[in-house]
């Protein structure tokens, strides 16, 4: 064993050539990440570097929290306070109901009180009302919160009034006739004060429907929809009560005789035989009323009074009289002859003083058709005169037969034939009075339509008084409104009671020709009758009252006299009525029974017209002529440009692109308002 190991020296190894190298594939690079832990939002780099912008980001998202927090809070402020005066008002409806006036008041003061909260809380939404949607319905809740307020003031003196009547006829089943003298001048004197708190109440009540009118239609969510249809239906019955029946509240006093007796020329015009004011004047009476009692009430033929002065009185009848009636004088019982019917009262009242030559002195006259007596009938039920029957269904035929053929078989006196008119009427009076106050709704009903329905017209020579009646529109006067007017009266000249078998159809229509606006007026007659006791051929001479300054083009229908008596047509006759301000169309016309005719007028309407028309806007009052009841109103409306809106008092007319129509019964004066775009 060699002493040193064998040592080996490590050999170089030489380096293979470039082409014989092998080299191992490259593995992709691996990048090592945390451990995952759940990803977190981080602000953009641009927002991290402008904290300024995060500010206002921040103060964007607190005012908006704010904002929002607030707006809940007033919402349901206003939801709260709106739910409670929901209740408070149902409270008054029903305390009124129970007679429970103290209560109701209470109860209205704090309804009225969640009212003004809960507008309050809707006028601090502020913030959200400008959205488009919410927008259109805070504009009805708005509207109904204002017109709540509105009522709620209005209702406080009307309920004290309420109770000071109630204090008087609060037994259901007393009667007027049951209520003492000394009770019923307080209550007529509790109305007679109480103008200043029914003005008031007025007042507050029609700021109400003024709200009410401008409620959107259009876009309002399904619950408040509902509240403004139900607004929307019962409007015109609730304005009317505004503008009528408070009003009336005012005069009723000075008309039922306090604190002053008053005396009235009573008028009974025959609306079978129509005449300018509502009927033939067949019967006349006295009528005296005190405190609200009846202290007189007596009735006349027409004829006893006339006929005594037949060979002494010397007034002067109109033309048409003259020539279509063979009236050589004019007495009373066609002293209507005026379609104005204060002016035809003074004349009857004039004519009552020169006939009789006497200076009884007269407050007023009250003319009535035969429509009021069927009313008060229905309420009554059937009355017994000298052994006949009277009833609603049987009034009209029962009473004509009676005073123009029976009362002669009964051996009963021309003077005295119409004296069953007077004992009906003085039983029905007896009757009314001896209704229980649990009827008095159904009885101021009947009054009050045919007041509307001009089957009752008043003239009072007191001028305060005759200037509210006039303003409620239940004289009969013939109004002077601006815009267009239309007014068809008919005077039956010895056709008998024909006009109970008349029906009338007006149609009326205004279309543009160059800078013109042309209306034509078609009256369709139809005569039912036949040749009998009591219907003939119907002769009327007709007058057509339009706006002062209207210029007749053409007319065809009117006749110089029935055709069996050689008559021939004629165009109409142009006059001026100027103490109302109208233009009036004239002529006679005659239709035979079982016949139709039609009259036709074609004109041009006013500047004054005109001008309204181009400024955008239209109105049209057509008022009805008293004592009808069977006439039809159609009106079409076409100038070429676009309906904005149109509507008359009682419904909205039809609009179809530039037209606008309607049609409807004539019972009532007819308003229509257009609205152009």
């Amino acid at each position: 064993m060699p002493l040193i190991p064998d040592i080996k020296l490590p050999v170089k190894k030489q380096p293979l050539p470039a082409q014989s190298i092998k080299r191992p594939a490259a593995k992709p690079a691996v990048t090592i990440r945390p451990p995952k832990q759940g990803r977190r939002w981080q602000w953009p780099h641009w927002f991290r570097n402008h904290p300024r912008l995060w500010k206002i980001v921040a103060s964007v998202v607190a005012v908006l929290l704010v904002l929002g927090g607030y707006c809940g809070w007033q919402a349901n402020q206003l939801y709260q306070s709106a739910l409670a005066a929901k209740s408070d008002f149902t409270i008054v409806k029903a305390a009124v109901a129970a007679k429970d006036f103290a209560g109701a008041k209470i109860a209205l003061g704090t309804g009225t009180a969640h009212v003004v909260d809960a507008h309050t809380a809707s006028r601090r939404l502020w913030p959200i009302k400008w959205l488009p949607w919410i927008r259109t319905q805070f504009v009805v809740l708005d509207q109904l919160l204002i017109a709540g307020e509105h009522v709620g003031a209005a209702g406080q003196p009307l309920l004290d009034i309420a109770q000071q009547v109630d204090d008087v006829v609060g037994d259901e089943s007393i009667t007027a006739n049951k209520i003492g003298k000394a009770e019923r001048e307080a209550l007529l004197q509790t109305l007679y004060e109480s103008p200043e708190s029914v003005t008031q109440a007025q007042a507050e009540l029609q700021a109400a429907v003024d709200a009410l009118k401008v409620l959107p239609t259009s876009g309002v969510a399904g619950p408040l929809q509902v509240v403004v249809q139900t607004v929307q239906d019962n409007l015109p019955t609730i304005e009317a009560a505004v503008a009528k029946g408070l009003p009336f509240l005012t005069v009723a006093p000075a008309i039922a005789g306090y604190p002053e007796a008053k005396t009235y020329l009573f008028l009974l015009q025959n609306n079978t035989e129509l005449r300018p004011t509502g009927g033939f004047i067949g019967t006349y009476g006295i009528l005296k009323l005190a405190g609200g009692d009846i202290e007189e009430f007596k009735t006349d033929n027409i004829y006893n009074i006339d006929n005594q002065v037949k060979d002494t009185w010397n007034e002067v009848p109109p033309p048409a009289l003259q020539r279509y009636l063979s009236a050589s004088k004019w007495f009373l019982r066609d002293s209507n002859w005026d379609p104005d019917f204060p002016t035809s009262a003074r004349k009857a009242e004039e004519f009552y003083h020169g006939e009789l030559d006497n200076d009884q002195p007269v407050d007023g006259v009250i003319a009535v058709t035969p429509e009021l007596i069927h009313d008060l009938l229905e309420l009554t039920g059937p009355i017994q005169i000298d052994g006949d029957e009277y009833n609603a269904d049987n009034l009209t035929e029962k009473l004509q037969y009676q005073v123009e053929i029976a009362f002669y078989s009964e051996g009963i006196s021309d003077s005295g034939r119409k004296a069953v008119i007077g004992k009906l009427a003085s039983e029905l009076m007896e009757r009314v009075m001896d209704l229980p106050q649990s009827s008095w709704d159904k009885l101021a009903t009947v009054l009050i339509t045919n007041l509307e329905e001009k089957h009752v017209l008043i003239y009072s020579k007191d001028a305060t008084v005759q200037q509210l009646v006039r303003e409620i529109g239940w004289d009969g006067s013939i109004t002077n409104p601006s815009g267009d007017f239309v007014m068809v009266v008919d005077a039956n000249l010895a056709a008998k009671k024909t006009d109970r078998v008349m029906t009338k159809a007006v149609d009326y229509s205004v279309t543009k020709d160059g800078d013109d606006y042309i209306a034509n007026l078609t009256l369709r007659y139809k005569n039912d009758g036949v040749f009998d006791d009591f219907t003939t051929r119907y002769r009327s001479y007709l007058r057509v009252y339009v706006p002062e300054g209207s210029e007749l083009l053409s007319s065809d229908g009117y006749l110089t006299n029935d055709r069996y008596l050689g008559g021939e047509p004629t165009t109409a006759e142009t006059e001026q009525a100027a103490a109302v301000h109208k233009t009036v169309f004239a002529g006679f016309i005659s239709v035979e029974p079982k016949t139709e005719d039609t009259i036709h007028l074609q004109y041009r309407l006013p500047p004054a017209v005109a001008e309204q028309i181009n400024t955008g806007t239209y109105h049209l009052y057509w008022q009805k002529q008293p004592g009808t009841a069977n006439v039809t109103a159609t009106i079409d409306f076409d100038i070429g440009q676009k309906i904005a809106a149109a509507a008359t008092l009682d419904e909205t007319a039809e609009i179809d692109n530039t037209k606008v129509h309607f049609s409807d019964l004539l019972l009532r004066d007819l308003a229509l308002s257009i609205e152009l775009k």
